[in-house]
């Protein structure tokens, strides 16, 4: 007696979505990430799971669940909040809906300063932008300074950045110090290429 087997190919292509999930948006407020989408009607009773990934592809891990509602299959609204995605990189995210399939995949950039301050991309080029602490849009005066300590520039704002596109710097390791209203200056140094 031979024995048939018969299998399913449940996994997705890049175009097979489910088509029960519009409006997926991701926004990253002070290191974490706000998810909303709306399921459309017919969807029901399901779980659905958040999932993160750092890969767009592959690594998606299971951060989060929001449980079905069973006897309501109308539209509905949906909110969520990622409360320790990874931070300082893009973060793809997807939602995983049981028997309905996947979402399509989303990516979000949370830039989370733990410290005074962060520099992203490093070893800094002209795209890099230095981010630090400055919830109460003081005005914070960056400072740099050569390898011997000569004042190549000072650059002055109340936002939480500084893009170094808007500054020009000489190539190889540069000194600064971040000065906010009275407290203590941060000093630190990065390499320019």
């Amino acid at each position: 007696m031979v024995a048939g087997i018969l299998l399913f190919n449940s996994i997705a292509t890049a175009q097979e979505y489910s088509p029960y999930v519009k409006d997926f948006k991701a926004q990253a407020i002070d290191g974490k990430i706000y998810l909303s989408w709306t399921t459309r009607a017919g969807f029901t009773c399901t779980d659905i799971h958040i999932e993160v990934s750092r890969d767009s592809v592959q690594g998606f891990e299971r951060k989060g669940t929001y449980f079905g509602i069973c006897g309501d299959a109308s539209e509905k609204d949906y909110t969520y909040v990622l409360d320790q995605p990874h931070y300082n990189t893009l973060n793809y995210l997807k939602l995983e809906l049981g028997n309905y399939g996947y979402s399509y995949v989303i990516s979000e950039l949370v830039i989370y300063v733990q410290n005074e301050e962060l520099i992203l991309p490093h070893p800094a080029t002209a795209s890099s932008v230095i981010h630090f602490k400055n919830k109460t849009n003081d005005e914070v005066e960056l400072v740099f300074y050569s390898p011997a300590g000569k004042l190549i520039t000072t650059i002055k704002t109340i936002d939480e950045y500084i893009k170094l596109s808007d500054v020009i710097l000489p190539r190889g390791f540069i000194t600064y110090e971040l000065r906010k209203n009275d407290s203590v200056p941060i000093r630190g140094k990065f390499l320019v290429l």
